[in-house]
């Protein structure tokens, strides 16, 4: 999710927690930021939300750990010491990550588009069949494709998805919190959502929350598009009705889920189940090992508090939060920073970075961990072998070398603080060696 008006405004990382804003960095503080550099800031930190406290980010987190862990047990079952081709290749389905990976291509929808794209207006919505990897259970997911006209009057043709549901969604949150003076972006994808709500009701994006509310209700499902979709379509038929923002989370908090095996659940019930089994999940990237899991499963259990309260106490906790916005006096922004502090804050360089830390103690080690999982994950993933944290670990006193640079998993005298080296270690990979793959 990166940003950009001519020049990178902010970005962020889903799963791995980090932000990208473009304003000062050595002597950062909220309360100083101008209040364009802070509605970029609060743009991301909304998407960082997303990230624990919606059904669609906690199963894109809970993807990525099966992915990791898949990866590992195959390594493991070569002989030591021995080498690995990157990118990975998993050519079976056996543990379903090519299935659920599958899943969460065919519901983001595109994303990575020119930002410069005007859409004058939807000719027509598809609703059609994403073919899945042959399994019991689910042979096709539903995928939403808009038919656009653009302010050249010609065709074009995009998937509608979690990815611009989301980006509407913090737009609005920017919009509604910074009125007088917030980035206007472009249409794809910061106003899809919208576009496509007055596609099926004319004017309904007029009232902001009610697109908010239900921009948030339908990242609370595994398909956000398609339930974006049904619901503006049962709105045009009469047979849903909302009178006003709230009545979207109460109608989405009525519902009921079966499970594959026929267990019927409350909404909530399913989201809590999602929520306890994603943060098992992360807490298995570090285990054994005392030194380590004490901050990092502090921060687990201590998002894990926060969402609860929030989706189980505060279902309207977006629409509060979009009313009342102040650093200094809204108890729902000021607290949520106190509770749960914030991603890894980064540059442009990507040279300087922080964090807001949760409780207002700042020697915790915990999401720092998150940004090297991202970096050894990109490597099984794509090949890359350059170490992102480079600049990072150089400004913050961490000993770096040219292998960082080459071959940044190597252990070197077991260098304190380079959190690269040390989850290779942890993870047992240091018999193993990746080597770029002979069909690239």
């Amino acid at each position: 999710m990166i940003r950009k008006k001519n020049d990178i405004i902010g970005g962020y990382v889903p799963a791995f927690f980090e932000m990208q804003v473009n304003c000062p960095m050595n002597n950062f503080d909220l309360n100083n930021l101008s209040t364009k550099d802070l509605s970029v800031f609060f743009h991301e930190y909304v998407h960082f939300l997303q990230d624990i406290t919606t059904t669609y980010g906690l199963n894109n987190i809970y993807v990525y750990s099966e992915y990791l862990s898949s990866v590992l047990n195959r390594i493991y079952k070569l002989n030591k010491p021995s080498t690995f081709e990157v990118p990975y290749q998993i050519n079976d389905n056996n543990d379903n990550v090519i299935l659920n990976k599958q899943i969460c291509y065919g519901t983001l929808g595109d994303s990575e588009l020119p930002d410069n794209i005007h859409i004058s207006h939807i000719d027509n919505i598809i609703v059609d069949d994403f073919v899945l990897v042959s399994n019991y259970n689910l042979p096709n997911i539903k995928q939403v494709i808009l038919c656009l006209k653009n302010d050249k009057n010609e065709d074009e043709f995009y998937t509608f998805g979690a990815s611009v549901i989301m980006e509407n969604m913090a737009y609005l949150m920017e919009r509604l919190c910074f009125a007088n003076d917030y980035i206007t972006s472009p249409d794809y994808p910061y106003t899809v959502a919208e576009k496509v709500s007055d596609f099926y009701v004319k004017g309904f994006s007029k009232n902001s929350e009610m697109v908010l509310a239900l921009c948030d209700m339908c990242l609370m499902t595994s398909n956000p598009a398609q339930n974006y979709v049904e619901v503006m379509q049962g709105i045009k038929k009469g047979n849903i009705k909302f009178n006003k923002p709230e009545d979207i989370y109460d109608h989405f908090y009525s519902l009921t889920s079966k499970s594959v095996y026929g267990e019927e659940f409350s909404f909530i019930e399913g989201f809590k189940r999602m929520l306890d089994t994603t943060l098992t999940k992360m807490k298995t990237y570090i285990v054994n090992s005392p030194k380590i899991t004490g901050d990092f499963y502090n921060w687990i259990n201590n998002i894990e508090k926060f969402v609860k309260g929030f989706r189980v106490n505060d279902r309207y906790y977006f629409l509060k939060l979009a009313k009342d916005f102040s650093l200094k006096t809204n108890n729902c922004f000021s607290s949520t920073l106190k509770s749960i502090g914030s991603p890894i804050i980064t540059d442009n360089n990507k040279q300087h970075h922080f964090k807001i830390p949760y409780g207002n103690c700042s020697i915790r080690t915990d999401v720092e961990y998150f940004k090297a999982i991202g970096q050894i994950i990109s490597l099984f993933e794509s090949g890359n072998k350059p170490c992102c944290l480079y600049d990072w670990c150089k400004t913050s006193n961490v000993h770096t070398n040219h292998q960082c640079l080459s071959e940044p998993w190597k252990i070197e005298n077991d260098m304190d603080l380079c959190f690269y080296r040390i989850l290779w270690k942890h993870w047992n990979l240091s018999d193993y060696t990746p080597v770029k793959s002979s069909m690239l």
